[in-house]
Order: C-alpha cells, then sequence, then structure tokens
C-alpha cells in the first residue's frame, strides 16, 4: 500500500447563493410498516444509491425505533410529490438476536434488504414462499459500537456484502466480504458460505467514520480514526491512505475515481472536500457557515450535483444542494423545524436518497418521517434552454454562450460617438461610443474593434447596447478622410464587420493662451501633424498637437500676425489673429525694498509688439518706459504686494504675459520707543515694514501674537497700541511672514499714580500704577533706605495695575518707586510720597477731673507711637507713662482754673507733627462732691454737691433713711418715709420731719374709725 501523496495544493473555494429557485415545495411523508403500523421513529434508513447502478432500482430500507426492518419501493410511493403517506408491500423484516446493528438495500432486487444482528447477517426476501429468509455466520465477530456499517457492493462477478467488524480474538478491525449467489428456481439469493476477512487499520474499540463503494472503479473507501484508506474491492488490498484537512464526518460519497466528504471546522462552516485519484488533486469547497454537524450525502450523477443533510447551527434539519465544483451551494431549512437528535448519529442517520429520473430528493429524518421535495438544476436560468448543465456551469449550443446560454452570436446595427457629428469619431484623442445591436452579453471575454483599434472599458446596458471609450494616438495607418468598421466579440463569438464612423475635422475656438514664447492654440478633433500645415506671416513654421491643441514657437522679434492651420490638401480650418505679449526673460532686481521708487529693468522679448500693455506688479499697474523690442524700465509701488509676480497686462484685451517672481527685503527691527504721554502707545523703528497692518505679524517665543492692536505702518515705523494686560517679553517681528533678524525685547516703563497710607504698625497697602506687574517696588524712609518690598498681583490688568505690598511700620513720610530690569534694558518711575496713617483717638478714661488734684488718663484709639509724642488736655501737658499702637496712658496735675474752663475740654495727640483733637468726651471742674456721693448718688459737678439715691441721705449720701411703722387692733399700716436730701437741711431736719409724718398719720386713722 502507498501513502496518498497529494502534489496539488489544497484549493479552497467560496462561492455565493444563486438568485432563483432551486427547490420546489416541500412535502412531508408519515411512512407505515408492512402490518399496517406507522412507523414513530427511524433509528436508520438507506437509499439505493441511484447514481451507482445502469437500472437504477428506488428502494428504501429504514430500521425503525422499534427494531423493526422494512423496505419501501418507489412503486410504493404513488404520489411522490405530495403528504400522502406511504405504505410498504412488503412484509416486515422481524428482529433476530438482539438489535439490529446495520442494515443494506439490496441494489438489484426491490423484494430485498440486508440488516446485521450481533451474529449474523439476515437476508430478507420476497420469494415464492412468501417471506425468505437467509443467514450467514460474522464469524463469531463484533461490530464497532455505534456506527458498524453493512455495504452491498459488486465485485469479481458476484453480489457480496462487506461488513465492518472485529474478529474473534482479533486486535484490529476487519471488513468482511460474503458473496452470494442467486437460485432462479426459488427467486432467491444464497450467501456461499466462505466470506474472507480483510484485516483494517481500525484498533480494537476503535470506531469507523464510514465506508462507501466506488462501482466504476472497485474500491472502498474507509475512513476511522482521522484517516481514509482506500481498498481495491477485488483484491482485497488498500492502495492508498490520506488525511482530510477539516473535521471528517460520517458521510461520504464515491464516483469514477473521485471521493467526495463533508467534513467541518469547528466555527459552524461546512466543506465538501473533493479528491480525485486519478488526477491526484485536492480541492475543498465552502458548502455553507451554517452547519454544526454533516449528516449524511447523495449525487445526481446526471447534474453533478451533490446533495448534503445537515444540522444547521440551531441544532435543526437542513439540506443542502451544491455541484461537484463547489457551484452555487443552496440550502434549504426544514419546515416546521425539527431538531436533530445528535446522541447517537451513524452513517444511516437522515439518510438523503436521489431520484434521478423525478429530481426528487428526499430525507428519512429520526422522527419518522420521509422530507420530499423536487430540484432542478444549479445552472442560471437552466442554461435558458440553450446547453446542458454539467457540474453547476452551462455548456452552451452553438451560437449561444454566456453563463446562462442566453446570448446568441452578436451583430451591430448602429452607433454614435460624443464628437462633433453622432457617427465621427476623432482622429487623435478619446471618443465615448455607444452601439446599437442584437445578442451583446455582459461578460469580461469580450473585444470591440473600431477603426482596427480596441474600444476599452465596456458599459453593458442591456444586449441590445454597450458603450466603450476608444483613444487614437493618430499615429494609426488611416487617413482622416478614410471610413472605420466596427466588430464585436464576446467569448470568441464576433459579428460581422460594419462601417459606422468617419473621422471628424479639427475645431479651433479661436482662443490661445502664450507661455513665454509659445503661442497654444484650443481646439478639439485634431489631426497629427502628418496631415497639417501650420503658417505664421504666410511662412511655414514647426508646430506639435495634442488632442485638444495646437502650439508653436514665435520667432524672435515678432509683432502682432495671424496664424493659419490648414489641410494639406490646403483646406483651411484656421485663421486667427495673433496679439503677442512680451515675453519676460528677467528683472534687474528681484529682492527689493518696500518704499517706493526703485528703478527695475526688464528684459526679454516682444516689447514693441503690442504697445499699451502695463506692467503688473502685484495688483498694482505701472507704466513702462519701453526703450526696445528687448529691454523696459518702470518703477516699483509703495507698500508689500501679496502677489509677488511681475508681468506685462493688456487689460483691454485680457491678455497676459509670463511673469517673473520677487520678493522683499526682509524687515529690520532697531529701536522701541514709549510716549511720553500715553505709554501703553508704542513706537517700533525699522525699515522695510510696508504700509499694511495686516501683513504685520509679532508674536512671543511661543507664537503666542503680541497683545496690542497696530495703529499706523509705514516703512519705517509701526506705532500700536498695547493692550491693558500687556506683558513685557522677547518677540518676533514679521512682515509678510519674513521674520526681523533681530528680536523686539519689550520691557514696560513702571510709573506709580496712587499708594494707600499704611497703619504706623505696616502691613499690607494697595498701590496702583502702570505696568507694575513683574516689576521691583522700592521703599524709604527716615528708617529704611531703599528696600524692596514683597508685593503680590491683583488680576491680569497691566495698565492700570494694581498690586498689595507689604511695608515696614513707621511713622511720617516715606517714598515708593518701581524698577522694571529685562533682558538688558532698565526702567525707573519717579518717586511717589505717602504718609503713615495719624493717630487717632476713640475714648478718654476717666471722664471727669479736678483742679489741681492729679489725674492718670487713659487714651485708647490707634497710631500711637513714641516717637516725638505730644499729648496735652485742656492744653496742659499730659506726660506719657506708657504708649501702645492703640493706648497711652499719661499723667497730669492740673493748675488752670476750671471754672473758666469750657467743657468739654480739648484733649490733643500728635505723633511726628501728625495730631488730632477730641473734644467731646472730657469735662474739667473745680472740686469734686464729698466722697465722691459714696457711689450713692450723683454729683454735681458744678455745684459739688451729690444728689442722693432713694432710701440714701446725708452729705455724701452714706446715711440710710429710717423706716417708721404704725399698728392698730384693726388694721396694721406699714409706711416707708422716703428720705429726701434737701439742700441746706441737716439730719436733725430729717428727723423733725420724719416725727411730723408719724403726727399726721396717727390722726389721720382716728378720723377713719
Amino acid at each position: 500500500m502507498s501513502k496518498f501523496i497529494f502534489t496539488i495544493i489544497y484549493i479552497l473555494y467560496t462561492i455565493s447563493i444563486i438568485n432563483g429557485q432551486v427547490f420546489g415545495p416541500l412535502y412531508t411523508k408519515n411512512l407505515i410498516d408492512g402490518d399496517g403500523v406507522a412507523v414513530k421513529g427511524i433509528f436508520k434508513a438507506e437509499f439505493s444509491p441511484d447514481y451507482a447502478l445502469d437500472k437504477p432500482l428506488k428502494n428504501l430500507v429504514i430500521l425503525s425505533s422499534d427494531t423493526k426492518s422494512s423496505i419501501f419501493r418507489s412503486t410504493d410511493n404513488t404520489s411522490p410529490l405530495s403528504n400522502q403517506a406511504i405504505t410498504t408491500s412488503l412484509y416486515t423484516m422481524p428482529q433476530y438476536n438482539n438489535q439490529n446493528q446495520a442494515i443494506a438495500v439490496y441494489p438489484n432486487s426491490t423484494t430485498f434488504s440486508s440488516a446485521v444482528s450481533i451474529t449474523a447477517i439476515i437476508n430478507f426476501q420476497n420469494c415464492n414462499k412468501g417471506n425468505c429468509i437467509t443467514s450467514i455466520d460474522n464469524t463469531g465477530g463484533s461490530a464497532p459500537k455505534t456506527n458498524p456499517i453493512l455495504r452491498w457492493i459488486y465485485t469479481n462477478n458476484a453480489w457480496t456484502t462487506v461488513f465492518t467488524l472485529f474478529g474473534r480474538g482479533a486486535t484490529t478491525g476487519s471488513l468482511m466480504f460474503s458473496p452470494y449467489y442467486y437460485q432462479a428456481s426459488n427467486t432467491q439469493y444464497y450467501p456461499t458460505n466462505d466470506p474472507a476477512i480483510l484485516p483494517v487499520s481500525v484498533p480494537l474499540g476503535g470506531e469507523v467514520d464510514f465506508l462507501v463503494y466506488d462501482t466504476i472503479t472497485d474500491q472502498l473507501y474507509l475512513s476511522a480514526i482521522g484517516t481514509v484508506t482506500v481498498y481495491k474491492a477485488s483484491t482485497k488490498t488498500a492502495v492508498q491512505t490520506f488525511t482530510f484537512a477539516n473535521t471528517g464526518s460520517k458521510t461520504a460519497i464515491a464516483y469514477n475515481s473521485t471521493l467526495y466528504a463533508c467534513t467541518t471546522n469547528g466555527d459552524g462552516t461546512a466543506y465538501i472536500e473533493k479528491i480525485n485519484f486519478a488526477k491526484i488533486q485536492k480541492d475543498t469547497y465552502t458548502l455553507s457557515n451554517d452547519v454544526s454537524y454533516c449528516l449524511n450525502m447523495n449525487f445526481d450523477k446526471n447534474f453533478g450535483q451533490l446533495f448534503v443533510s445537515v444540522a444547521d447551527s440551531n441544532g435543526n434539519l437542513a439540506l443542502i444542494t451544491m455541484s461537484v465544483i463547489g457551484m452555487n451551494p443552496t440550502i434549504l431549512k426544514i419546515s416546521p423545524s425539527e431538531a436533530v437528535n445528535t446522541n447517537s448519529l451513524s452513517s444511516y442517520s437522515y439518510a438523503v436518497g436521489v431520484d434521478n429520473d423525478t429530481k426528487i430528493v428526499s430525507v428519512a429524518s429520526a422522527a419518522g418521517k420521509l422530507y420530499s421535495v423536487q430540484y432542478t438544476n444549479l445552472c442560471p436560468n437552466q442554461c435558458s434552454n440553450h446547453g446542458v448543465c454539467i457540474d453547476g456551469v452551462c455548456t452552451c449550443q452553438t451560437n449561444w454562450f454566456g453563463l446562462d446560454c442566453g446570448a446568441g452570436k452578436p451583430s451591430v446595427t448602429s452607433g454614435q460617438s460624443n464628437a462633433a457629428g453622432s457617427t465621427q469619431i476623432t482622429y487623435y484623442g478619446t471618443t465615448s461610443i455607444t452601439l446599437s445591436g442584437e445578442n451583446f452579453a455582459n461578460t469580461t471575454n469580450y473585444q470591440i474593434t473600431i477603426c482596427n483599434q480596441n474600444c476599452t472599458s465596456m458599459s453593458f446596458s442591456n444586449s441590445s447596447s454597450i458603450s466603450c471609450s476608444l483613444y487614437l494616438d493618430g499615429t494609426q495607418n488611416m487617413s482622416p478622410l478614410a471610413t472605420c468598421d466596427v466588430l464585436v466579440t464576446f467569448n470568441s463569438l464576433s459579428s460581422d464587420p460594419v462601417t459606422l464612423f468617419t473621422f471628424a475635422s479639427p475645431l479651433f475656438t479661436g482662443e490661445y493662451t502664450q507661455t513665454n514664447n509659445i503661442i497654444t492654440l484650443k481646439a478639439s478633433q485634431m489631426y497629427s501633424v502628418m496631415y497639417l500645415v501650420t503658417l505664421w506671416k504666410l511662412v511655414r513654421i514647426p508646430f506639435s498637437v495634442t488632442p485638444n491643441s495646437l502650439s508653436f514657437t514665435l520667432p524672435p522679434l515678432s509683432t502682432n500676425s495671424k496664424v493659419q492651420v490648414t489641410f494639406t490638401n490646403g483646406q483651411v480650418y484656421a485663421d486667427i489673429n495673433i496679439v503677442i505679449m512680451p515675453n519676460i526673460v528677467s528683472v534687474s532686481h528681484t529682492v527689493i525694498n518696500t518704499n517706493a521708487g526703485l528703478l527695475l529693468t526688464m528684459l526679454g522679448d516682444f516689447f514693441l509688439a503690442n504697445p499699451g500693455y502695463k506692467i503688473k506688479m502685484g495688483d498694482a499697474l505701472m507704466t513702462p518706459n519701453i526703450i526696445s523690442m528687448s529691454e523696459l524700465t518702470f518703477t516699483t509701488p509703495q507698500g508689500i504686494q501679496t502677489n509677488k509676480t511681475i508681468r506685462a497686462v493688456d487689460t483691454t484685451k485680457n491678455l497676459y504675459s509670463n511673469f517673473i517672481t520677487f520678493q522683499y527685503t526682509p524687515p529690520k527691527f532697531s529701536a522701541l520707543s514709549f510716549n511720553n504721554t500715553v505709554t501703553n502707545i508704542i513706537t517700533i523703528q525699522g525699515n522695510n515694514f510696508g504700509n499694511s497692518s495686516s501683513l504685520i505679524n509679532i508674536t512671543d517665543t511661543q507664537s503666542n501674537p503680541l497683545n496690542a492692536t497696530i495703529l499706523s505702518v509705514s516703512d519705517y515705523v509701526i506705532t500700536a497700541q498695547l493692550s491693558s494686560t500687556i506683558s513685557k517679553g522677547v518677540f518676533t517681528l514679521a512682515v509678510d511672514s519674513q521674520i526681523a533678524t533681530s528680536p523686539i525685547k519689550l520691557n514696560l516703563p513702571p510709573s506709580i499714580i496712587s499708594i494707600e497710607s499704611p497703619p504706623v504698625t505696616g502691613g499690607n497697602i494697595t498701590i496702583v500704577g502702570n505696568y507694575l506687574q513683574s516689576s521691583s517696588v522700592i521703599f524709604s524712609s527716615e528708617e529704611y533706605d531703599e528696600e524692596f518690598l514683597d508685593c503680590i498681583d491683583i488680576g491680569l490688568e497691566n495698565y492700570p495695575a494694581t498690586r498689595v505690598c507689604e511695608v515696614f511700620s513707621g511713622v511720617g513720610e516715606f517714598e515708593v518707586f518701581a524698577q522694571s530690569i529685562f533682558q538688558g534694558t532698565f526702567f525707573s518711575s519717579s518717586s511717589k510720597s505717602s504718609i503713615y496713617q495719624g493717630p487717632t483717638i476713640e475714648d478718654i478714661n476717666p471722664k471727669f477731673y479736678f483742679e489741681n488734684k492729679t489725674v492718670e488718663f487713659t487714651i485708647t484709639g490707634d497710631n500711637f507711637v513714641n516717637s516725638t509724642l505730644v499729648i496735652t488736655v485742656n492744653d496742659e501737658e499730659c506726660v506719657a507713662t506708657d504708649v501702645t499702637t492703640t493706648s497711652i496712658t499719661c499723667s497730669i496735675t492740673p493748675s488752670s482754673v476750671a471754672k473758666n474752663a469750657i467743657n468739654p475740654v480739648p484733649v490733643f495727640v500728635s505723633v511726628k507733627d501728625q495730631g488730632v483733637f477730641n473734644n467731646n468726651t472730657l469735662s474739667y471742674y473745680e472740686k469734686e462732691c464729698l466722697n465722691n456721693c459714696s457711689t450713692h448718688g450723683t454729683c454735681n459737678y458744678s455745684t459739688a454737691i451729690c444728689k442722693c439715691d432713694d432710701g440714701y441721705q446725708g452729705t455724701d449720701c452714706s446715711e440710710l433713711i429710717p423706716t417708721t411703722s404704725t399698728t392698730s387692733t384693726t388694721t396694721a399700716t406699714t409706711t416707708d418715709t422716703t428720705s429726701t436730701t434737701t439742700t441746706g437741711l441737716n439730719s436733725s431736719n430729717h428727723l423733725t420731719i420724719n416725727i411730723l409724718i408719724s403726727i399726721l398719720s396717727l390722726i389721720a386713722i382716728v378720723l377713719i374709725q
């Protein structure tokens, strides 16, 4: 045995499903066995291999789920395209020796079938005795557990059964060949009882995937444990082995040296792997992307069409057909859906039967039903009745072609083009052609010939109209006066030639362009140069052509004239007046300053050919000074031109010469200054600034634009107004995208507008000025000599700017100024003076003081400092004994005459000559009341006499007023006598008054009684 070595690489085909109806309506049939009992389920089934027989016998043998074997003949299926049940006309084959393991249709009789029990191969026949049974011992072996297979084959001139089994005591599997002979006397087949055993490479306990037979080559294909082995049946020898590219299944078809097997890859894709042993070729075709299991197969050899029962990706039963060369796979989902039972799949599960005569395909389902559907071939449009469908591809009859044989021999009847005439084409260039006729085909295998040249890029409209693009390069071996034939060919079938087109004559629009010294005439439908003549001032000159133009070079020193274009026979196609514009060769300066008045010299040709033109520099027009045919001068305009070209232009005729480019001298920055009055106005000095603010671009190192508004621009000065949030920095000046070599170092001159007065303790003050951000603030006073202050900026505004700075403690006047140092430049503001806050008096205690009596005052307020401190009370000095910023303690023995004082008396505090009065608090008196009224009265300081509180008496209000009580037998009345202090009365007077009040009270009581 030789290993099957493929020298051809796998070819994987993926072909889309065709449009059209391959399958007809689906019919569902129930099966009724010979006992008249409906089949509830089909455990195993096999159809006659219709493709393997010259005279097919269309039998179906089943092993039902109740282990009965039955044969159904095609004659039992009286109405195949209906839902009518099928009842077998043959006896039901009983169960033998436990459950049958395999079944087989005998292809040479409609009344014969076989089954395998545990011990024997049983044959059931309807003979002249009725139901006849013969058997042959299986030599005591055992079949594979899940997929034992029995096949009828015809080899060595005898019908023979082939069975897969493990022989008694064997360690590997075997194929048992059992020949049969026919005894005509009783119309019965008998085994020869001389079986042959062929060992195969299936280990004990292993399983067989499939066993199929090729009647043409007498070869058996056994698939097991991932390997397919090919055996010659007649010699019982293995000849080849091979493996699949994907995972094999339990189903395959073998016919005429070719094996077709259904395989899967695990991701829902199923393939047909086709192995041709005669050609040594292996192909793989995509069957479907909606398959979880391949179940069973059959074959229509006339159509070259495979049928495969499968479980789709949802596990439901479906049927797929595809040609044997992978063409047009089409799927039919069984409806209503039937779930596939995958627990006991075998080579007999969901068997597929094909009737080549009626074109009906059937599937025997595990549910005991037979699904039948009529089919057509896979060729498009059934080859339009003009061909034969072979393997899904049309083989067309003579004079018919196309994928569906729907096109006959083409013919061309008319044509038109996009040229000037409907039947004219351009001699040189591209023409779009539309042809009308019959039997045009939509195919890539075409050729359209017009004027002996290929017309390409065919566009198919329908079978009677096509379009194409014809390009002629002008060198074709045809006169422009000749006519053109048309010939079309589709799939090697050609039309008869027909004369349809002539060549269009050249057309000139009268328009032209001048580039340097070259004149180009606009045209269409041009001939090649060999058929044209060009005359300048009636003299032939060289020229060139394109499909849409004719060009020639002006002779030197030419002036305005006519150009003529004629055919070689003298026919005139063009007679055009040419106005010549200057041909500029050079300009004396191509780098110029932005200021006006530079004299430039231009050299070239044709300067005197057309007087009246202007020189256009950018968008500015200047009148030239024409010196000669080859030289002129002009002066430059003011400012910068956006368009940097120089050319001649005739505005009346809208004519332009060629141009020369130029550029401006880059800008130069020399100095920057600030307006003395309005310091946010700056002046930038230099040169080559132009005169347009839109061309000025000033940016910092991060490419951010200068925060300013350009006010004016001249060649030497740029004036700008800085924004209120401007910051100092290094800036780049660009004019019209040209950058100045020197940067602008923008330092801002600070100035101080106002300063908030600080308290004597120092602290934060607000300073307002211009350009204070990033500037230093310097402080000076009698105590400090130019000290830098710590400051923070408030907000983003810098013109004016607000800063909060921390100043030192002090008194009196101080000065502040600002400095800005940046990139080697220095600005210093003028000094701004301010003064510390003066003292303030909030309160003074005590509130009264007396003549010649020493008193110590406590004065509260703010900004008190013992620095040249002056304190006076009623113009008399009060000597400070303790001083803080918020309080002063001082002592004074007043000597002025109190009765002359005007209360309240003035209190004066001065610090560093900053003084404050307080006239609303302190009073000055001659003397005070006795003992200060003992705290039980109010002193009248003007008279020094106490006014006692209730219940108190005496000169200093220190005596309590006694209380008198009177009691009777009937009424007890207590009277509180209010002691009244009267000026000039002593304590004895008070007593006398009290006695009088008591007597009066008693008299009142007696009167009441």
